[in-house]
């Protein structure tokens, strides 16, 4: 009797153990491109996914399937069967991606996030968005490709321009089979449908281009935190412009050297994205700018403030003539 309850004891320990290992195991399963079916085995032994990798791998040389299993980030569980994971990965039904793209965010912080969630297409996301005359492009096997994304409303922008600014900061499911491309051309239909097509959204302003817009707001994005300051700022900084005024922005030529010293970006003119030095908006976008930034940008607040400044807690306070923006400085940041 005692030897019977021991038994039970230590099959129903057995069995908690087991849903208590099941529980901690990732449900999702990666297999690399270049990976051997005997590294395939071997990982999926180690993630608890099959029993044994012998079992596992001898069914595949006989028949063949090895050669067929394809590259990609799975969605598996504890409870399939061999078959049914070799089918899995010969029918390539990868498992989606959560990418949130947040405002604010470049095109190299978006190749970080592919490369975070285990996506493949990073490497080849940034080559295609950087601008034509990067280091990355450059280097490139093959000819610059972001002029090839023909959606009619980035015809205004400079030859060799990259995809900076058009990219819609959203959240996407992607799937590690779909290309670069086609993850672009989900950003830039998104940046479409809500920027140029929505109703709810401010018309463009005949006396400025679009990329002129998406410019403006990428530095709003970067300079102030809400919508009523944003379009302050952009009022004082389009009527900066205007009369031939440098627009002052620290964020664009931390932009350029944070990316220039990176091989990411290399303006024609080193100097245009210095706005200090320079009239104008800078050589283009210097983030993927959110909703808000671009109704900013083509819907300003006027004023007759010509300065601003972002005090220690992030409050920005503006000033009518530079010795009162000089006092708030001292006051509020130095």
């Amino acid at each position: 009797m005692q030897l019977r309850l021991f038994i039970l004891f230590f099959v129903v320990f057995g069995f908690v153990l087991q849903v208590s290992a099941a529980s901690t195991t990732t449900p999702f399963f990666t297999i690399h491109k270049g990976d051997s079916v005997f590294e395939i085995a071997r990982n999926l032994k180690s993630e608890g996914f099959i029993k044994s990798r012998f079992t596992f791998v001898v069914p595949l040389l006989f028949t063949g399937k090895y050669k067929k299993l394809q590259a990609g980030r799975y969605a598996l569980s504890l409870g399939m069967s061999n078959k049914e994971i070799v089918r899995l990965f010969e029918e390539g039904r990868t498992a989606a991606v959560r990418i949130d793209i947040i405002p604010g965010m470049t095109i190299n912080d978006i190749s970080k996030l592919l490369s975070k969630g285990g996506l493949p297409q990073s490497e080849e996301f940034l080559r295609l968005a950087l601008p034509d005359n990067s280091v990355a492009s450059a280097n490139s096997t093959t000819s610059p490709n972001s002029s090839k994304f023909s959606q009619k409303f980035m015809a205004d922008r400079p030859k060799g321009a990259g995809l900076e600014g058009y990219l819609y900061p959203d959240s996407y499911l992607i799937e590690s089979t779909e290309t670069a491309e086609g993850i672009i051309d989900r950003l830039l239909n998104n940046f479409d449908t809500h920027v140029l097509q929505s109703t709810s959204t401010p018309p463009l302003p005949k006396k400025r281009s679009l990329y002129e817009i998406v410019t403006m707001a990428s530095i709003l994005e970067k300079e102030v935190r809400t919508l009523e300051d944003k379009k302050k700022v952009a009022g004082i900084l389009w009527k900066r412009q205007e009369v031939g005024m440098p627009l002052q922005v620290d964020s664009s030529g931390k932009y350029f050297l944070e990316k220039n010293k990176a091989g990411l970006v290399v303006a024609p003119d080193n100097m245009t994205y210095n706005t200090y030095d320079h009239v104008g908006l800078p050589w283009g976008p210097i983030s993927n700018p959110s909703l808000e930034s671009l109704t900013a940008a083509m819907k300003p607040t006027a004023s007759d403030y010509w300065y601003y400044l972002s005090s220690r807690d992030g409050t920005t306070i503006y000033s009518r003539t530079l010795g009162e923006h000089l006092i708030n400085k001292a006051k509020f940041v130095d």
